[in-house]
């Protein structure tokens, strides 16, 4: 098989997931990440079969669920009363179905776990302070440019720089973002600042007109994370 070398404009959690792909099927890559240091914020994320399938041929899965918190069901509830109107499994089920489980950690966290699989693939695999301002291709491959003037040469390019990609924006245009008519707030919680059994290790959604909320746990039950979505023209 060929080796490439392959660029990737961003460490975030899908830059991050594609260069230990590429690295672990023996590519050699090369991220570039504008941040000075790497780091993520965010609250919750859910990390569904597919997704672990990957994680699992990684060599990170274990660590994925040891991080976070496998739930018994989705639980779906009214608003007012709290009465029960669906679940459904997620736990040893889900797993059986589909061949690995449904985890829930923080996007941190498996922010972390994914770098520090890349540089344990790579140990110098992201570049930081590297801002990209664009990148021009020929019959021989292809040039990043940054904004500092230095450029990096590859095979192929992936654009993993998110919301405002350089990458994407190059290709097809700047697309204004679009409001979809919904707003999210999200926060997370110890649990000791929390009444006692507040609520099930499951995720709990509880449906009210115009709006829902969704709540699950983090880091081993440790953290609430809580996610409020409301309809409104108002932002």
């Amino acid at each position: 098989m060929s080796q490439y070398k392959v660029l990737i404009a961003g460490a975030g959690l899908g830059g991050l997931a594609a260069a230990s792909c590429l690295l672990k099927a023996g590519h050699d890559v090369e991220i570039y990440e504008q941040a000075p240091q790497l780091g993520e914020i965010g609250a919750g994320i859910q990390v569904s079969a597919n997704a672990m399938h990957v994680l699992r041929h990684l060599g990170v899965g274990d660590a994925v669920t040891k991080a976070g918190v496998k739930p018994g069901a989705y639980v779906f509830r009214l608003h007012d009363t709290g009465e029960v109107i669906q679940q459904f499994s997620l736990s040893d089920e889900h797993e059986r179905l589909h061949g690995a489980p449904y985890t829930q950690l923080h996007r941190a966290d498996f922010h972390d776990i994914l770098a520090a699989k890349a540089r344990e693939l790579k140990p110098d695999v992201v570049n930081l302070n590297r801002r990209v301002t664009g990148f021009s291709e020929n019959d021989s491959g292809v040039e990043l440019r940054f904004d500092d003037g230095s450029t990096a040469r590859g095979d192929f390019l992936i654009g993993a720089d998110g919301v405002k990609s350089v990458v994407r924006g190059q290709i097809v245009g700047q697309v204004p973002a679009t409001y979809t008519g919904d707003a999210a707030w999200r926060v997370t919680v110890p649990v000791e600042r929390l009444p006692r059994d507040f609520l099930p290790q499951v995720m709990s959604v509880f449906m009210g007109p115009g709006g829902h909320a969704v709540c699950y746990y983090l880091r081993g039950g440790a953290l609430l994370n809580f996610v409020g979505i409301i309809e409104t023209d108002d932002i």
